[in-house]
């Protein structure tokens, strides 16, 4: 019997982590089985086996695709005409808009790669994780160098700190409204306009020039939209009467 080529076998898990976008949602991810995605695939659970050895290695590719998909957005923010601070907040609108655009945002809250999903990978699927994080961390670490070269930032400031912190900054912040801690009755378009706010005051902290207070970062924002991201932010309806 004939293999499967590379671009069947990809259609293969792009169906499956098709089924995990269904599912997280509703069961969250100890609520995940491999019985449960088997039901909704057209093909065996032996051949999903194949694929994915289980649900905690399912689980852990599935976040590796999504930084992947992540990764496309954060390329094409980091190439906006601006400032280095102003790239660095065009990367904080591409995690927004691509949260929005592949529905991240209603996942289920700390859905994360924890201890226990971690562990249970295969070490191939831990390394290509890994792997994956380390490209996307490194275009924010890139622009963050771009301000320290440029002299918007102090030489003793560490771009992975402020990566990180910036980082944190979101998917925190993300994990709390979705947990309804905070915000809590504020619509998403709320919640995001004061996150964007929050990032702002956290890079000011940084001595991140030019500051919120000596710059319309608005005007920033409406650009990235325009200029970047005009069909995504048309779909989202962020542009025209709906712009921020």
């Amino acid at each position: 019997m004939p293999s499967l080529t590379d671009d069947a076998l990809q259609a293969r898990e792009q169906q499956v982590f098709a089924v995990l976008r269904e599912l997280l949602p509703r069961l969250g991810p100890q609520g995940l089985t491999m019985d449960k995605v088997a039901a909704k695939v057209d093909f065996s659970k032996g051949t999903l086996y194949n694929h994915f050895r289980s649900v905690e290695d399912l689980l852990l590719a599935f976040l590796t695709a999504e930084f992947k998909v992540h990764q496309g957005w954060f390329e094409r923010a980091a190439l906006f005409r601006g400032r280095a601070r102003e790239r660095f907040l065009a990367l904080a609108l591409a995690a927004q808009l691509a949260d929005q655009e592949l529905g991240c945002d209603e996942m289920p809250p700390t859905f994360i790669a924890d201890d226990q999903v971690f562990a249970k990978a295969s070490a191939e699927t831990r390394e290509r994780f890994q792997e994956a994080h380390r490209t996307t961390f490194s275009i924010f670490t890139g622009v963050v160098r771009d301000g320290i070269a440029a002299g918007d930032l102090p030489s003793t400031v560490s771009p992975a700190l402020v990566s990180t912190a910036g980082w944190s900054l979101f998917m925190g912040a993300a994990e709390l409204y979705r947990a309804r801690l905070i915000f809590v009755g504020e619509p998403p378009e709320a919640f995001g306009a004061a996150t964007q706010q929050m990032f702002l005051h956290l890079l000011d902290g940084f001595g991140w020039k030019p500051l919120s207070t000596e710059h319309d970062y608005s005007a920033t924002i409406r650009r990235v939209l325009q200029e970047v991201f005009p069909e995504e932010a048309h779909k989202l309806g962020l542009l025209g009467g709906n712009a921020r």
